[in-house]
């Protein structure tokens, strides 16, 4: 047993691979390569992956320092909490013409049908004037996209046609979304508690909040890693640290963000290592992040939040252990890439963890023999669309007994998706799940042979929609849809093999359906229900509630009528 303290030679210590107790305090410039197993205990020790900033005070309200990035700084920690760039605008967005001119298909068909070019993914065109007067030699475009954004350098501008430095993630217009914006403008950084970063005279700006000066603590992130693990490694613990600032590269963050790093991350296969007791927050990336392949871990009683990107990314094999993420608590994700999962990863076990306040979805989970049960997840998909609460594909796995509510919808479209099996789901089980306050409460694509049963899907706000695009020989038995307005069920003419023993609760009575050829409804009337299954007047949610066996729920922040 080794025990260090805070201006150790840290990583001395870990080359022996001895198991570490951290004593408590204060570890700035925290940057660990871990290449043995070992149990590292850090129970009132804090790891910082950045430097303090000596701020000189500009006057009028500004701060400034020197630093030497040689790419815009993605992330700012004051007062122990991040910091955003200065944006232009400072809300909502701006919108490009251009459209995409390349059919798309599902990403499981390629999504496109001829491959994007270079000027499809680089080159677009503005509405006259929009850039007029900016400073553009230290900015980054941001282009939304569905589920995903790009972040980008500009090239060039001329005239109304802008070049970027770098591809986009998505071909520019994809979706029909022509939103964009830009971060780290001059003309832009007015608004207090944001930051600005002058590439060309290597200095950083800061507007403080009420209360803050240039003595508040503040930390520029170094470390894109504070414990790295770079090879293939079994039987590591690292329990009790508080772990706080991390840096970012530029650049685009991909799919759930997952481009970009983890304050603590398995570059190499891990197996039966356990992350327990931790407190990540105010870092520039991902909570943890471990490499595709790897089984058999467990992350358990954890609290991850206020993260520039998101939670965990787990990673998961066929035929291995699943990775275990239990009883965590995940929150307050994608303050600088809101695409970022709560928690991701293609086989795991997730149990028992709550989730809230995310950009895009808050569990997404694929492969073979995966299990989500017991989570509770409200406030998700509050930037991105086409996602859900919990968002899965891959086959022979269980969703069970999770509790979803309030969840949004970033432009209408997707209606705020609660359950979601993606392209070729078959085999799950969904049992015994709650949602309240949906729009769409469960949504099917691409799937098949997958069984529905004893769920309760309620909304009391609006239009209530199940779709069941391209998906056929679906099992549906037992489960109570309510609904505060109208219902509509859109499914394709094949796709239910059961579906019997239902309940149907339409407090203004009007329950519709619709048939899908391919991704168009091209039928619609009202829905009667055969004997098998039961359509009921107004009946009160709480009833409901308490007949379905949810409990109280009075505690939880939700706003649902009759309750």
């Amino acid at each position: 047993m080794i025990k260090v303290k805070p201006g150790d030679d840290i990583q001395a210590a870990l080359d022996c691979g001895e198991d570490i107790i951290f004593e408590p305090g204060i570890y700035e410039g925290a940057e660990y390569r871990i290449t043995k197993p070992a149990k590292l205990s850090g129970y009132g020790a804090v790891l910082v992956g950045g430097r303090k900033i000596e701020w000189t005070d500009e006057g009028n309200g500004v701060l400034s320092a020197e630093i030497d990035n040689k790419e815009p700084l993605q992330a700012l920690f004051v007062g122990g909490k991040p910091r955003m760039r200065c944006r232009y605008p400072e809300e909502g967005f701006m919108e490009y013409l251009t459209d995409c001119r390349i059919e798309q298909v599902s990403a499981a068909e390629g999504s496109y049908k001829t491959e994007p070019t270079h000027d499809d993914l680089t080159l677009f065109q503005i509405k006259t004037g929009d850039l007029d007067g900016l400073t553009l030699h230290s900015a980054e475009v941001q282009l939304m996209h569905c589920w995903d954004d790009s972040h980008c350098l500009i090239e060039r501008v001329e005239g109304d046609m802008v070049r970027l430095a770098s591809e986009t993630i998505q071909a520019i217009g994809s979706f029909g979304n022509h939103k964009y914006c830009l971060w780290n403008i001059p003309e832009a950084f007015t608004k207090k508690g944001t930051y600005y970063h002058d590439l060309k005279a290597h200095k950083l700006y800061y507007r403080p909040l009420d209360g803050e000066n240039a003595g508040t603590e503040s930390y520029l992130p170094i470390s894109e890693n504070i414990f790295r693990i770079e090879e293939d490694i079994s039987g590591l613990t690292i329990e009790g640290f508080e772990i706080i600032v991390s840096a970012c590269p530029a650049g685009t963050a991909g799919f759930g963000g997952t481009n970009k790093p983890g304050a603590i991350e398995f570059r190499g296969k891990m197996r039966n290592c356990v992350l327990r007791d931790l407190k990540l927050h105010s870092l520039g990336g991902l909570g943890i992040k471990m490499c595709d392949g790897t089984s058999g871990g467990t992350i358990e009683n954890c609290d991850i939040y206020e993260m520039g990107g998101g939670g965990i990314k787990g990673g998961g094999i066929s035929g291995e252990d699943l990775t275990v993420i239990n009883n965590n608590r995940i929150h307050d994700l994608g303050y600088y890439y809101p695409q970022g999962f709560g928690i991701n990863g293609p086989r795991m076990r997730v149990t028992n963890n709550v989730l809230y306040n995310t950009g895009y979805s808050a569990i997404a989970c694929g492969g073979n023999g995966a299990h989500i049960e017991g989570n509770v997840i409200h406030d998700c998909m509050r930037t991105f669309s086409d996602g859900a609460a919990i968002y899965v594909c891959g086959q022979n796995s269980v969703m069970r007994k999770n509790f979803v509510y309030n969840i949004h919808s970033e432009d209408g479209k997707y209606n705020g998706i609660a359950y979601y099996i993606d392209e070729y789901g078959s085999g799950w089980l969904v049992e015994d799940n709650v949602v309240i306050n949906g729009g769409r409460p469960n949504h099917n694509h691409m799937n098949t042979k997958n069984i529905y049963r004893h769920n309760l899907f309620a909304n009391t706000t609006g239009k209530t929609e199940y779709t069941w695009q391209r998906s056929h020989n679906e099992t549906y038995e037992n489960n109570v849809f309510w609904s505060k307005g109208e219902t509509w069920f859109y499914f394709p003419e094949d796709g239910f093999e059961v579906f019997k023993n239902n309940r149907y609760y339409s407090c203004d009575g009007k329950i519709h359906w619709g048939v899908y050829v391919d991704y168009t409804v091209t039928d619609r009337k009202l829905f009667e229900p055969d004997e098998t299954n039961v359509r009921l007047e107004e009946t009160d949610l709480a009833s409901v509630l308490e007949e379905f066996g949810v409990g109280d729920i009075s505690n939880l922040d939700i706003a649902v009528a009759g309750l």
